[in-house]
């Protein structure tokens, strides 16, 4: 059997990933880390590095996203200058096997590797909910939006719709607020209702981030952002681009011009890797997701039936694509998940068995 590349490989350089290699590395482990964005931070530090380089070019974009985006810096600087980090971004991991190898693919070349252990940090993904007129173009998700915002440095204009739930729709809606774009409407399809029966299962934890979001419902209505509740039958309509969206609101239909209508469902672990290696996953009922089956440390199982590879699985999942709980919980989990009591030594050369 070939010689590993390295102790370990991390797929993805958002929080978890970057966590997690930090870790690895001061430990006097050899990490390689693959990614497929240009720059480290993923979704939530998108592109933080280049906007705070064009200071003062940005300085009202960096206000627009908030404190908790420039937090990220930190951890990107701790990242690049942690020796035994081996960085390759704009690199697309397209195979994964429970046996540790890992195939990539750079430009032209393309090619595998192979570590006694993988840590899969690959995030989360949007769930968007067809319906009517949902690939006209001016219909968007609000990660999409983000992007445009932090990679682009665009900003809408015109008459904008926000519809679905989470608090990524409100988080977007105060954003853009900052940035002085106002939205015409934010559609909610939950209903008050909802939120008081979710504060049954609130743990004390995440309290800090109910007031954070109840300051962000609180600063759009006195910025007179109108709001609904409970609405349901959205559908978007033009010729050859968004012009309107039509919905049911308090039992009456609804319809207003629109530029840009940005939906979000909620976000789900990514797992299509975790599935291409042939991994366990369990349907979680709560959200209509699935997600990773692994221990509490993050260790990965294979699926019962036939498998590509033998032997032990070498994968642990980590972050947002084992459990969703945003950047902060993503960081925790990483060092969990290369916890001294389950990952002895973490990773240390002497445990190789390839």
């Amino acid at each position: 059997m070939p010689a590993p590349d390295a102790d370990a490989i991390i797929i993805g350089a958002g929080p978890a990933g970057m966590s997690a290699a930090i870790e690895l590395a001061s430990s006097g482990c050899q990490v390689i880390v693959l990614d497929m964005q240009p720059s480290p931070g993923g979704q939530i530090y998108r592109a933080l590095e280049a906007n705070m380089q064009a200071r003062p070019q940005t300085d009202d974009l960096l206000s627009a996203l908030g404190p908790s985006y420039r937090a990220g810096l930190s951890l990107i600087e701790r990242f690049r200058t942690t020796p035994g980090i081996d960085y390759r971004p704009g690199t697309t991991v397209w195979d994964l096997r429970a046996d540790g190898t890992v195939g990539w693919l750079k430009g032209d070349a393309a090619g595998y590797l192979r570590a006694s252990h993988v840590v899969l940090a690959s995030g989360a993904m949007e769930r968007p909910t067809p319906f009517p007129g949902w690939t006209l173009p001016g219909v968007m998700t609000a990660g999409a939006v983000q992007t445009l915002l932090k990679a682009g440095r665009l900003k809408p204009d015109g008459r904008i719709v926000l519809a679905g739930t989470g608090p990524l729709i409100f988080l977007l809606a105060d954003q853009l607020r900052r940035l002085g774009v106002r939205p015409a409407l934010i559609a909610r399809t939950d209903r008050l209702t909802h939120k008081f029966a979710a504060l049954k299962r609130l743990h004390p934890a995440g309290v800090p981030a109910l007031l954070k979001g109840l300051g962000w419902l609180a600063r759009l209505r006195l910025a007179g952002v109108p709001m609904r509740t409970g609405i349901s039958g959205l559908e978007a309509h033009g010729h050859g681009r968004l012009e309107s969206v039509r919905m049911i609101a308090a039992g009456r239909a609804i319809e207003l011009a629109c530029d840009l209508l940005v939906v979000h469902d909620g976000i789900v672990p990514s797992t299509d890797l975790a599935h291409a290696a042939g991994l366990a996953l369990e349907w979680r009922q709560d959200d209509a997701s699935w997600r990773p089956q692994t221990t509490q440390d993050g260790r990965a199982e294979t699926a019962p039936g036939p498998a590509l590879t033998t032997g032990p699985c070498r994968i642990r999942i980590t972050g947002d694509a084992r459990q969703i709980g945003g950047a902060e919980a993503a960081r925790a989990s990483s060092i969990r998940c290369l916890g001294i009591s389950s990952f002895p030594l973490l990773l240390a050369r002497a445990l190789f068995d390839p």
